[in-house]
């Protein structure tokens, strides 16, 4: 008995001539579904890069906020320390807004509060917030139009 020979008679009973090109139809209907799901995580990782280090970004900057009291324009300051840590974003397109002594300056590039520094009171609270577009399209479609992340972090003002 030669089990080559049969193995082989195997393998020819299976694909008979009707069934041939069922596999190369099947990936063409699988490969679109699979690319759109590969794909899709791949921006879903993205995403969730950037809204991790925009939260760090906050933090930073809240941080920084709460130990500048008496800097002649401790959102100046704050805001560029957030824009140093928002690494692998565009600094530019970084909408942050600062609020001191219950008065909320921004959103801009970089917000402005000459003078609120010298009124910080230990004990207040201190916040930071940013917001950053993002992108959710996979494939040339756009999954969410409107697409803005955004974290916020509050200190009290040591």
């Amino acid at each position: 008995m030669d089990v080559t020979r049969d193995i082989g008679a195997s393998f020819k009973r299976c694909a008979t001539p009707d069934e041939r090109g069922s596999v190369v139809l099947e990936m063409a209907v699988v490969s679109p579904l699979l690319l759109l799901m590969v794909f899709g995580l791949l921006q879903f990782g993205v995403i969730m890069n950037s809204n991790i280090t925009l939260n760090d970004t906050v933090r930073v900057g809240s941080r920084a906020l709460a130990t500048m009291r008496g800097n002649a324009d401790p959102c100046t300051a704050a805001a560029n320390k957030m824009r140093a840590a928002a690494m692998g974003l565009a600094v530019t397109n970084l909408s942050i807004t600062i609020t001191v002594n219950n008065t909320a300056y921004g959103p801009a590039t970089i917000p402005s509060c000459a003078g609120a520094g010298a009124t910080m009171v230990p004990g207040n609270d201190a916040t930071a917030r940013a917001t950053y577009p993002c992108s959710a399209v996979v494939l040339g479609v756009d999954y969410i139009p409107s697409c803005s992340l955004s974290a916020q972090t509050t200190t009290r003002v040591e």
